[in-house]
């Protein structure tokens, strides 16, 4: 992917894949681990993974009270691991799936009505929904992220 980003002009402009971290993390859940090994932080189109360094400052999306207790009331089982435009990713610990927040409409994340399972796992999180056709349902966009992901064979060209 880095790549592929790399032979298109001003490809910074809609996605940025870091090297990945040579950081041990053994705090964080292995699917995500293994991203961040490939790509510490990466960008693409309105999809952000923090880095791993960055992850316990971004830990603040869950602190409201409401939001805690509309994913159950557990904050610790939950690990805000990026972001959909300003609405958290958010990786089940115990399980290793993707949950989010679906009502991108909304101002603010933490007066959602709505937090539903997204993905089994990070890969089928970047299989379907960063490097797949599930982006555009994801963000609601066809943007310069979808276009590049058409224009390699990620999605079906329309």
């Amino acid at each position: 992917m880095r790549a592929a980003l790399a032979a298109v002009p001003d490809s910074y402009m809609f996605a940025e894949f870091q090297p990945g971290s040579r950081d041990p993390m053994p705090d964080i859940p292995e699917g995500l681990r293994d991203l961040l090994t490939l790509a510490d932080g990466l960008r693409a189109g309105w999809v952000v993974v923090f880095p791993y360094r960055e992850l316990d400052r971004n830990q603040f999306h869950l602190d409201d009270a409401d939001t805690v207790q509309l994913m159950g009331g557990d904050r610790d089982r939950w690990l805000c691991f990026g972001l959909v435009d300003d609405f958290p990713l958010v990786m089940e610990r115990p399980t290793g799936a993707i949950w989010w927040f679906p009502e991108l409409w909304l101002e603010y994340s933490f007066i959602a009505t709505r937090f539903e399972r997204l993905a089994d796992d990070v890969d089928d999180f970047v299989d379907r929904f960063l490097l797949g056709e599930g982006y555009a349902r994801l963000t609601g966009s066809r943007d310069w992220w979808w276009d590049f992901q058409r224009d390699h064979g990620l999605v079906a060209a329309e």
